[in-house]
């Protein structure tokens, strides 16, 4: 499987949404949103990073949804 800048996964059981922004080594900085429990509406943004082979790994799994970005004409 291979990642691209804009992919989004979510992860269901957390309300969370990762959207990957850019590959760096052996991973991915993404802007991951999600709700605190006590609050459902409120949702927090943060920029974090994390080894591609987990992505994919819960990607494949079936952990977390995949959505690919689309793919643009430069």
């Amino acid at each position: 499987m291979e990642l691209k800048p804009g992919d989004m996964v979510y992860f269901e059981p957390h309300l969370a949404t990762a959207i990957l922004i850019e590959k760096r080594d052996n991973g991915w900085l993404y802007a991951l949103r999600s709700p605190p429990r006590d609050d459902l509406t409120a949702h927090r943004i943060k920029i974090d990073f994390h080894a591609e082979k987990d992505f994919v790994a819960a990607i494949e799994e079936g952990r977390f949804q995949y959505y690919a970005s689309r793919k643009h004409n430069d």
